[in-house]
Formats: C-alpha cells, structure tokens, sequence
C-alpha cells in the first residue's frame, strides 16, 4: 500500500521499461530528475522495490 493507504500494482521488467519511457521521456513526461519521475509513477499507483534505485539509473 501507498502512503495514502492505496494498494499499488506492483510490475515486471517490462512494464517498469514502458513506465519510464511514459513518464520520463515523452511529450508528457520531459523532465531531467529521477525524483520528479518516480513521485509521478507512485502517484498514478505503479511500484516496484527497486523502483528509486531504477529511476536513478534511467
């Protein structure tokens, strides 16, 4: 659950890939911190346990 008490769908590789490409790099996304785009896929209700360490690297 997220801190708001919602339960978040947790995803496979695949999806983190396509997640990050949504939210980081297209027309929608545009942003140059891994912050910015790991609160955006948290707010929308996507989560992974590596997800802050993914988002970093991306």
């Amino acid at each position: 659950r997220g801190i708001d008490g919602r339960f978040l769908k947790c995803v496979d590789k695949e999806q983190q890939k396509k997640l990050f490409s949504d939210f980081h790099d297209q027309a929608y996304g545009g942003n140059f911190s891994s912050i910015v785009t790991t609160h955006k896929i948290l707010r929308v209700g996507y989560y992974w346990p590596t997800l802050f360490r993914d988002a970093s690297k991306w």
